[in-house]
């Protein structure tokens, strides 16, 4: 009975120990990119997702929007480079979904992106995303048709188009 003491005081030197102990470290967020280095980087994302989409639908049509790459000054002070959203011509989050989330992950996880959240259901709009160590945000969506598109902060110094490439 002389070792019960000793016992249950090692336990809550344990317990106590697993408690105040430090927190699991954290990955410091990235710098942030200039608008040509975002473009070069986060198009190379956009191209390997259009790559895994075609080939796990190899009859799907996969376009891109007619808007142009731009920067938005946000509330906050910060600059959002946007990219031109890709457009897919099947439904990614009906009957294929499995497929699509597998080959979505697939190209993302390449690129240091994290696992994409579970499709969310907004009224009519089906839709998932997640964020790499930059904060850039992935987002794929459905609601006629598919699209998927990446936002990303950028160091800019004027936040127009001044700092972008001619197209």
């Amino acid at each position: 009975m002389k070792r019960l003491p000793a016992v249950l005081a090692i336990a809550a030197l344990a317990l106590t120990g697993c408690q105040s102990g430090s927190p699991e470290p954290t990955m410091d967020p990235k710098p942030l990119l200039s608008p040509v280095e975002s473009i070069d980087h986060y198009s190379a994302v956009l191209d390997a997702v259009e790559g895994s989409l075609e080939k796990a639908y190899p009859d799907a049509t996969i376009g891109v929007s007619d808007k142009d790459t731009f920067l938005s000054p946000q509330n906050d002070g910060e600059c959002s480079l946007v990219l031109p959203q890709r457009t897919v011509d099947l439904s990614l989050f009906m009957s294929t979904m499995d497929t699509s989330m597998e080959a979505l992950q697939a190209a993302l996880n390449e690129h240091g992106f994290g696992e994409l959240t579970d499709v969310e259901q907004n009224g009519p709009i089906r839709s998932t995303h997640t964020e790499d160590a930059r904060g850039a945000t992935f987002r794929a969506s459905q609601r006629n048709s598919s699209d998927f598109s990446i936002r990303v902060a950028v160091h800019s110094e004027t936040c127009g188009p001044a700092d972008l490439p001619a197209p």
